[in-house]
Formats: C-alpha cells, structure tokens, sequence
C-alpha cells in the first residue's frame, strides 16, 4: 500500500535512525567550522570522571581546538578545484550567454561551487536546491546533510525520489509531484501541487557515488 507522503516525510524525519545520522553530520560540520570545544568537552565528560581532573583537562581541549585540523586538510584538498573559476560556453547567441552569467553571478554560483567542493569532502554528499524567491528571483541553497532527509527510490535507493530539509518553523518535503511545509506535530502549514510531474529543482552531488542511499 503507497504511503502518503506527510506519513512518509514525519516518519523521515523523526525515526531514531535519522536522528542519530543528521546528529553525526552536525558534529562533523560543527567541527569544521569552529564549533567543535562543546563536542570535546562533552566527549572529556565520559572519559574523565571526576570533575577536578576535568578543570585541569579542560583548558588544553581549547588549545585542542584553536588550530582546525579537519578545516585545514579539507581545504588543501578541495581548494585547487575552484582556485582558478572555471570558463563556461554558452551555445547560443551573445544575449544568451550575457543572461547566464547574469543568472550565475546573482546566485553567487561559483563561490557556492567552492563550498560545495569543501563541505562534500566529509559529508560525502550535498545538494543544490533551486528556487524562486519573490524579491531575490532566483536562489541556489546548498543543503547540508544535518539539515536534509533524502527519500530513495525503492527501486534504486541511489536515486532520490523526495527530498526534506529544515526551514524556519519545520521542514519541507518536496517531489516530483508536489510539495508541503510541515511542522514537528506533522501539520501542513503550506502546500502546492504541480500541475504536472515537474523535475525535483535539486542536484545532488557525491564525493563518492552511493548504491544504497546511504551517506557514509
């Protein structure tokens, strides 16, 4: 029997195994860009007991973290590959190309490329969303896997079929056939569905390609 896609999208998001993924992503994340002492300190917790032993500990857990390891060994790695921007052709007329660069330099789209490079070196995948903004027109967001449930296909789990991310208030669920803003009690607070089945606006994008849906 199909499943109704806010059944889908709550169980998603909620599933104790989804939490402990989404949990793992945010520390690797939090550590990347300097907010790793509370994971150390919590992690000192658990080793050293006592609490005296812990006061003496805890200063060099703060020098631990003033030089950023991870930061520095993932950016050495993905730095060359947008230290020069790349050169894109556009087949088409002069008005045509003139448009998306326009498009491009108003998404910001190399800078967010240079991101991406860097994040999906630890997270192993990421994905760029694409959509119409009332004031801003076009925006491209990068989502992270702390913030962003990939629904596989059942007959290829390294396809996507749906996506859910984080927005302010609950999250999103969008496919090819429509798409709802939820919130943690599992009320729709907005919804829309395509006229017809539209192309999910979202590329993922892997550092190594997954066979099971999964993120490593």
């Amino acid at each position: 029997m199909q499943v109704a896609p806010l059944t889908l999208a709550v169980r998603a998001v909620t599933s104790s195994e989804e939490t402990l993924r989404r949990l793992s992503m945010r520390r690797r994340l939090d550590f990347y860009h300097d907010r790793g002492l509370a994971h150390l300190r919590q992690h000192a917790r658990k080793v050293f007991v006592h609490a005296r032993v812990r006061a003496r500990i805890d200063p060099f857990l703060e020098m631990a973290g003033s030089y950023n390891i991870l930061r520095r060994i993932v950016d050495e790695i993905a730095r060359p590959i947008y230290a020069t921007p790349p050169t894109r052709r556009v087949v088409g007329s002069a008005s045509d190309a003139r448009a998306y660069s326009v498009i491009l330099n108003s998404i910001r789209y190399d800078a967010k490329m240079d991101l991406s490079a860097r994040l999906v070196q630890f997270t192993n995948r990421i994905w760029h969303l694409y959509r119409i903004d009332d004031r801003l027109g076009i925006v491209m967001s990068v989502l992270t896997p702390d913030t962003t449930t990939a629904i596989p296909d059942p007959s290829d789990p390294s396809r996507d079929i749906a996506l859910i991310y984080n927005v302010a208030g609950g999250y999103t669920y969008i496919d090819d056939e429509e798409t709802f803003t939820f919130d943690s009690q599992g009320k729709i607070l907005r919804s829309e569905t395509f006229a017809e089945p539209t192309p999910i606006p979202v590329v993922c994008i892997h550092k190594r390609e997954s066979l099971d849906g999964m993120d490593s």
